[in-house]
């Protein structure tokens, strides 16, 4: 019979995880994640075909195993268990979701030091313009990355 065993992997090495501690203010909140191991990732990345309540539940799971400090743990705990306040795992997928495009280097929102896109090149258009509709929340964000 084929064992396998993983205390032989106590020591692990930087290719095990993914991206590295990041900050964040989460309500003005300074909380600090530690990176994803490879594990977390793949239970996070494997959800596609799960039903919603087990999305929500790896999704919230993987933000309790993230953070750094145990008394935040008990700080995020403590509030989504308070009926009077907003905070749950709608914020917390959006958490998720940014420490996820802050490792990948794949940020949805363009940093406060960028130069922005150059000035267009060429001849104007003569058609008219189409404008898109917004698809972003009217809302502030939740967490910031600094």
């Amino acid at each position: 019979m084929r064992e396998f065993v993983t205390a032989a992997k106590a020591v692990q090495t930087e290719g095990d995880t993914f991206g590295r501690d990041t900050m964040m203010k989460v309500d003005g909140r300074e909380v600090w994640f530690m990176p994803a191991t490879e594990g977390q990732m793949a239970l996070l990345l494997s959800t596609d075909m799960l039903p919603t309540t087990d999305r929500i539940s790896i999704g919230v799971n993987l933000f309790f195993g993230l953070l750094r400090d145990d008394r935040d743990s008990d700080h995020f705990r403590s509030r989504m268990f308070d009926r009077k306040d907003p905070f749950g795992a709608g914020e917390i997928a959006e958490i998720v979701q940014a420490l996820i495009e802050e490792w990948s280097g794949d940020p949805t929102q363009e940093s406060s030091d960028s130069t922005g896109s150059p000035p267009p090149t060429g001849e104007s258009s003569t058609a008219p313009v189409r404008r898109k509709g917004s698809t972003r929340s009217s809302s502030a964000p939740i967490a910031s990355v600094p």
